[in-house]
């Protein structure tokens, strides 16, 4: 893709050498113009007019010159508020330009500083008028722009200089600086002691190809013409980025989105019945309750035909999260309890930790021992697991490759019957559900589900069979999106 700022840049040096626009024999002298200029020239060290032949960057017209830039204008420096003295922001009616203040070849008046009076008399001689083009000469080196009106006479920093002219176009002048061929004559003529500067007396030795004065008023309207098709094929290369940029994510939700609705595989015949697996979940979940390994919840509230949010295969089922495994907290041992953490051996995981983790996780940057899980609401996790970042932010998924505990900031899914219900298939459910878990988040200082929210999630269920399916092709086509 041609980036805008290529042909911008194209379209100055074009400028530069003379191929936008015509010759004509009506034209006024180059010499003739030479001549003026330098009796209007203030500067003592009046440089020579032309460049030596041989030192010419490149081919321009026969009727034009190859000049210094300081023998057709006078550069001054600017002055630093003294030491000890300070700018201020009230109108003290002495403006005080800096080079944070040169923005986009002008001036921003809304962070103008001002000097007080003593300050003024010390450094008043050092200011900037409308007329002249400022060019700055550390920090951003090479920023070159036009003093607006309202800012005439204003207090120039010593970061940047003043160039005066006169007989010559302005717009033309400021075209002609802003090109690669000075930019790149000030990148190698700039000073390096310290912080890099751009000394005065380089700034005369930069090489300008300079046409008739009738010439510099085309190539400004020429220039002005193409400007404003390129920031039209600007907002159109932006959009086409943002789009490329945007296609993956996009692709990726669509993938996700076909295969909830059983869009993305086929359904067999032979497929185990959904109905039977809830039942055979049922019995296993009364089981580890007996056992003592769950506690009975209050019972989930009904789905409701308003709660289904699209069409999914006739074979597949809607239910909540926590009907089929246990939403497991998270905790925090006593941090400043050494024998809660020092050696600890198990793996202990936070949002931070699951930031960029991908698919799996089973370590984070702490890990907490046996009494430390005791004596904190942390709990142990089993291997499948399906972890979820719960706050601070929401979303993050990945799947336990080992036992492990986590934080608070983390809720966790645990199948009833792992045979039943494949954690890599929960893993792209909650992925899909995710802006649903941000939604019926709650909280001022930052959003949090709680873990009866993330239970309470409604999800459709296909038959074993189909969830692997699933998984393999959704595994096959979001690798591919990664390659977009």
């Amino acid at each position: 893709m041609v980036l805008a700022q290529d042909l911008r840049d194209a379209v100055l040096q074009a400028a530069l050498q003379g191929k936008l626009t015509k010759q004509l024999e009506t034209d006024s002298s180059v010499d003739e113009l030479l001549i003026k200029i330098k009796e209007n020239k203030t500067d003592i060290d009046k440089k020579e007019l032309l460049v030596k032949k041989g030192a010419e960057l490149f081919e321009i017209p026969k009727t034009w010159k190859w000049v210094y830039l300081g023998s057709i204008a006078d550069i001054k420096g600017g002055k630093r508020v003294p030491v000890g003295k300070s700018l201020v922001d009230n109108n003290t009616g002495h403006k005080y330009i800096r080079v944070a203040d040169m923005q986009n070849g002008t001036i921003n008046i809304n962070s103008i500083k001002y000097i007080t009076d003593d300050v003024y008399e010390l450094i008043k001689n050092y200011y900037i008028k409308k007329e002249d083009i400022y060019i700055t000469v550390a920090g951003t080196i090479g920023r070159v722009g036009i003093v607006p009106p309202e800012l005439d006479g204003a207090n120039l920093t010593e970061n940047a200089d003043k160039i005066i002219f006169s007989n010559l176009n302005k717009q033309w002048f400021l075209i002609t600086l802003s090109s690669n061929t000075l930019q790149v004559q000030i990148r190698n003529l700039t000073k390096k002691v310290g912080q890099p500067k751009l000394a005065l007396k380089r700034i005369k030795e930069l090489l300008i190809p300079l046409p008739p004065i009738e010439e510099q008023q085309r190539i400004v309207d020429r220039v002005n013409e193409l400007m404003e098709r390129i920031d039209e094929y600007e907002k159109v290369e932006k959009e086409l980025i943002a789009l490329e940029q945007k296609f993956p994510d996009d692709m990726k939700n669509a993938l996700l989105q076909a295969a909830m609705q059983g869009k993305l595989t086929e359904q067999f015949d032979s497929d185990s019945s959904v109905d039977e697996m809830l039942e055979t979940i049922k019995e296993e979940k009364k089981q580890l309750i007996k056992e003592k390994m769950i506690k009975k919840e209050k019972a989930l509230p009904p789905i409701d035909e308003d709660d289904i949010p699209f069409e999914i295969p006739g074979n597949w089922r809607w239910v909540r999260l926590a009907k089929i495994g246990e939403i497991i907290g998270g905790g925090t041992p006593k941090t400043t309890e050494s024998a809660y953490w020092n050696n600890g051996s198990i793996p202990w995981i936070t949002p931070a930790d699951m930031n960029g983790c991908g698919m799996f996780i089973g370590k984070g940057n702490k890990s907490i021992t046996k009494e430390g899980l005791a004596n904190s609401s942390a709990q142990l996790i089993p291997k499948d697991s399906v972890v979820i970042s719960s706050r601070a932010p929401i979303g993050y998924i990945s799947i336990a490759e080992n036992e492990l505990s986590t934080s608070q900031g983390c809720k966790t899914f645990s199948a009833y019957c792992k045979t039943k219900v494949l954690s890599k298939y929960i893993y792209f459910v909650i992925i899909y559900s995710t802006s649903d878990l941000i939604k019926r988040a709650t909280g001022t200082t930052f959003k949090e589900i709680s873990a009866k929210g993330v239970g309470e999630t409604i999800i459709p269920l296909p038959p074993i069979e189909e969830q692997q399916r699933i998984v393999e092709k959704l595994e096959q086509l979001l690798l591919l999106c990664e390659t977009l």
